[in-house]
């Protein structure tokens, strides 16, 4: 039975070292295989893949960057969960940015995947701050009526996930 526990452990463990991910492999993987390839590399296995979503999620500029390069390679699937990852990495830290992307990219959120309702107001109270001191532009126009609308929607759930 010890065995098996410690096994069971070193396995664990093991998964995890091959799920992390570092921004270097990532970086260099793009310039030698390309975005499409990389995006390949980080699907699977999938943790692999969520990993990569929470560093860019954290909002800092270097994940950012990698994940705007990726997105250009990306489609379907891959490309709803990257834009998902920048809005959320907008709303951590918008300076990670060095121009906005579009709007639908950076301020409309995928309510799916804020599960619960204390976290989506989270997100709009982050959101709202971050509108208000941007400089006036259309950029700021859509983004304001993006976030309203969600706001909206919000104010009307009732906490159930979708």
């Amino acid at each position: 039975m010890a065995i098996r526990i410690i096994f069971i452990i070193v396995f664990i463990f093991d998964m995890n070292i091959a799920n992390a991910i570092e921004f270097t492999d990532v970086e260099s993987s793009i310039r030698s295989k390309g975005a499409k390839a990389t995006l390949g590399e980080l699907s699977w296995p999938y943790e692999k893949w969520n990993a990569f979503i929470e560093k860019v999620e954290s909002g800092d500029p270097r994940w950012v960057a990698l994940t705007i390069e990726l997105r250009s390679a990306s489609d379907a699937g891959a490309s709803f969960e990257l834009d998902h990852s920048l809005a959320h990495a907008y709303s951590q830290n918008p300076e990670s940015f060095s121009e906005p992307l579009n709007p639908d990219q950076l301020c409309n959120p995928n309510y799916m995947e804020l599960s619960t309702k204390p976290e989506a107001e989270a997100y709009l109270l982050r959101m709202r701050k971050i509108i208000r001191e941007l400089p006036d532009s259309e950029f700021k126009d859509q983004c304001n009526s993006l976030v309203v609308r969600y706001g909206k929607w919000v104010s009307e759930w009732d906490g159930t996930p979708p």
